[in-house]
């Protein structure tokens, strides 16, 4: 991404899925992103934290108009 600041990142606290040992943190690839953590795993977040992942989005969006207003 561009500017990274503009990006929010879900993560599911007990994801099975994704690593967290032995890789860079999101924090580290994309410096200045957010993170935002949710009980549960990858499935239960998914079927039931939908709205977390609406808000991260409509978050983005909104940091984006407010950060780069002339290219709305």
């Amino acid at each position: 991404p561009v500017d990274t600041s503009l990006i929010i990142v879900v993560q599911a606290r007990e994801d099975a899925y994704i690593p967290r040992t032995g890789v860079l943190s999101l924090q580290e690839i994309w410096p200045g992103c957010e993170v935002r953590y949710l009980n549960g795993g990858h499935i239960s977040a998914y079927l039931f934290k939908q709205n977390f992942f609406r808000q991260a989005i409509y978050d983005a969006f909104n940091r984006f108009c407010l950060k780069y207003p002339s290219s709305q």
